[in-house]
Parts: C-alpha cells; structure tokens; sequence
C-alpha cells in the first residue's frame, strides 16, 4: 500500500516537493487499488492509532487534533482509494508527486 504515495519509479530527478515525480505503471496501478479495495471508511477508523503515528512522526503531524484528523483522513482517503480504483478500472498509468 506504500506505493500508493511513495511508490513507483522516479521520473527524472528535479525535485518537485518532496523529491521527483513518481510513476506507477498500470500494472502497478492494479495492485494498488487491489490493495486499497477492501479497506473502506470503516476499516480505517478501526486500524487509525493517531498515538502510533505521532510516535512514528508520520507526515502531516497533524495527530493530536482529534476527530478532525480521522475526518481529514478519510475524507482523503476515500479520494486516493476512488482515483486507484478509476484508473486500474480504465487500464491507466499514474504520475503523481508530493509538493
């Protein structure tokens, strides 16, 4: 599931944010939305430990705001795992980056 934001191969080297841009073949693109399937909104607030991932120092560092970090989260989440699934769906690559 980590190449859902940091997976794939880079794409040159210019740094645009948070390194280069990255690609995901549309086989990649597959195994992904595969992986992001079965986790729907109600999965993830059950596996959500914001404790977890202010220890780990997990970006955006935003866990200790409460119930408005599980709904940015899921709300975002349900964009990302929508995108993987629209693409795998229509046998398409992806080029993304974190700026």
């Amino acid at each position: 599931m980590g190449d859902a934001v940091l997976g794939g191969a880079a794409i040159g080297e210019e740094d645009v944010g948070y390194g280069p841009a990255r690609g995901l073949s549309s086989s990649e693109v597959k195994a992904v939305a595969a992986a992001l399937a079965p986790i729907d909104a109600a999965a993830l607030r059950k596996r959500f430990d914001a404790e977890a991932l202010a220890e780990a120092e997990i970006y955006p560092f935003i866990w200790d705001e409460g119930a408005e970090t599980l709904d940015y989260l899921s709300r975002y989440y349900a964009i990302v795992r929508q995108l993987f699934a629209d693409a795998a769906r229509n046998d398409q690559a992806m080029i993304f980056y974190i700026s």
